[in-house]
């Protein structure tokens, strides 16, 4: 299990590479928050997958990785332009 997080302005990405059985690779998961205080006074979760691409694994753990980080990184900028 390797774990990354990443800031992008006022959004935390927590991306994950899980390896499934040995050799069979690493699927993804990512949760993005945004950190500005809500109304309970902390981060407010935006964004959560779980199983990117239906669970499909990744040869490796960076890829896992890379792609998660995409997809939290797709999520803080569809966030940003929302009225």
């Amino acid at each position: 299990m390797q774990f990354v997080e990443r800031i992008d302005g006022d959004y935390r990405i927590y991306a994950g590479a899980l390896e499934l059985r040995e050799g069979c690779g690493f699927i993804a998961a990512v949760v993005v928050q945004q950190l500005v205080a809500g109304k309970l006074g902390g981060p407010r979760e935006i964004y959560r997958d779980t199983g990117l691409s239906c669970n499909y694994p990744w040869v490796s753990s960076d890829m896992a990785l890379a792609r998660a980080l995409d997809s939290g990184a797709s999520a803080v900028r569809l966030e940003q332009h929302r009225p």
